[in-house]
């Protein structure tokens, strides 16, 4: 009788590790480590006409936004947020932000660059992009995982699309999406950062 109780008891130890070590999975963000998404092969255009690659921003920590020049709603509240984060990051030079229009029909390089002036203090960290529709609903649909809207609605006038930013780090992972809009989750945007950045929060 006391062999099977010492199996037992063996076996009790063996899996108390294993079991513990699923607990902590179940009750934490812990998780098996998943293969990472990247941002896909894009080019579009800056403010000066200028082709910028995705291979462009490699080595740099990146936060992307998704705005077009005529929104009176959204698009302002992001842009403040984005000057926040350049508040706290905009002297490392390894760190930019990336607004990418969803209108680009209407947001021409010259265009965004006015837009630009009203935001970014001449920082040459925050690039502002446009391009082709088609390019740009790929990336952001396959790439960043958001909504790319249509063509605007005839009847209001207005074009929904996201409010997340979407983290990139230096090798192109795309590493998290952020609701502006809630502050817990831009606490955690600013910890996704200096992560990235190798620096303490």
């Amino acid at each position: 009788m006391k062999k099977p109780k010492l199996s037992w008891f063996i076996m009790a130890l063996v899996m108390m590790p294993v079991l513990a070590v699923a607990l902590f999975a179940l009750t934490s963000d812990w998780s098996v480590a998943k293969p990472l998404r990247h941002v896909p092969d894009f080019t579009l255009i800056d403010t000066s006409g200028n082709e910028v690659r995705n291979t462009d921003l490699l080595g740099k920590v990146w936060v992307a936004s998704f705005i077009f020049t005529r929104c009176e709603g959204m698009c302002p509240l992001l842009n403040k947020k984005t000057q926040k984060l350049h508040e706290f990051f905009g002297k490392d030079p390894h760190f930019r932000t990336v607004s990418i229009s969803v209108d680009p029909e209407a947001d021409t390089p010259s265009a965004l660059r006015r837009y630009a002036a009203r935001y970014r203090n001449n920082t040459d960290s925050w690039i502002f992009l446009t391009g082709e529709r088609g390019s740009i609903k790929d990336l952001l649909q396959s790439g960043f995982q958001v909504v790319m809207p249509g063509m605007e609605d005839s009847q209001t006038g207005m074009i929904t699309h996201s409010n997340n930013f979407v983290v990139v780090d230096r090798e192109g992972a795309i590493r998290g999406h952020f609701d502006m809009d809630d502050e817990s989750s831009m606490i955690k945007l600013k910890r996704s950062v200096h992560k990235y950045l190798g620096r303490r929060f």
